[in-house]
């Protein structure tokens, strides 16, 4: 190797490390498209014999968000829409509004808190009662509590699980101003990574 090549290699090296420290808009708009329309992004140049140009960019982790592969480091697909729109990366969480984690249509991404973006989320799993802030109580009854900026509020206990749900969506739509309704049931869980 000359000293030419290997200074070369070393100045490539620190422009990547340099756009791996600050992605931009213009980085970002030089290697892909993006559709506001589908939320599907596709690559402007060919980022290797895998990915052809025009081809869908990234792929789809197994909690259901899509990530992209930029100058060595992996970016969720819907932080880098925000920034193909925006100009700005975001700086809190961004959320689904309809849950469904590779779902990366603009009307469907935005900027939130992430207390706010824990308002959107589904029923757990292990829910027993079938509805959202509702479990069986000790006692018998049907109790219902609500989570806030990180704090659960117990709401009481009811003699119906419908009295206790009626009780968390009541607390919901004061509390949760972000997302006031429980949002319809997707085939994916939510949350921001």
């Amino acid at each position: 190797m000359t000293d030419n090549q290997i200074i070369a290699g070393a100045q490539r090296q620190a422009e990547l490390e340099a756009a791996k420290e600050k992605l931009t808009a213009d980085q970002v708009r030089q290697l892909l498209d993006y559709n506001p329309e589908t939320g599907v992004f596709t690559w402007r140049v060919s980022a290797s014999n895998r990915a052809p140009v025009g081809s869908i960019a990234g792929n789809v982790h197994p909690r259901g968000y899509r990530y992209i592969r930029l100058y060595g480091r992996r970016n969720a697909a819907h932080r880098l829409a925000v920034l193909w729109m925006t100009g700005a990366m975001p700086t809190g969480d961004v959320d689904h509004a309809n849950g469904i984690r590779d779902d990366n249509r603009w009307k469907n991404l935005r900027q939130a808190s992430r207390s706010e973006n824990l308002q959107n989320t589904s029923m757990h799993r292990d829910n027993r009662s079938g509805l959202m802030g509702v479990s069986k109580s000790r006692s018998g009854g049907w109790c219902s509590k609500i989570m806030k900026d990180g704090h659960s509020k117990y709401l009481g206990t009811f003699p119906t699980a419908e009295e206790a749900h009626a009780a968390y969506l009541s607390a919901k739509s004061g509390l949760h101003k972000f997302q006031p309704t429980p949002r319809q049931a997707s085939t994916c869980q939510h949350g921001e990574i």
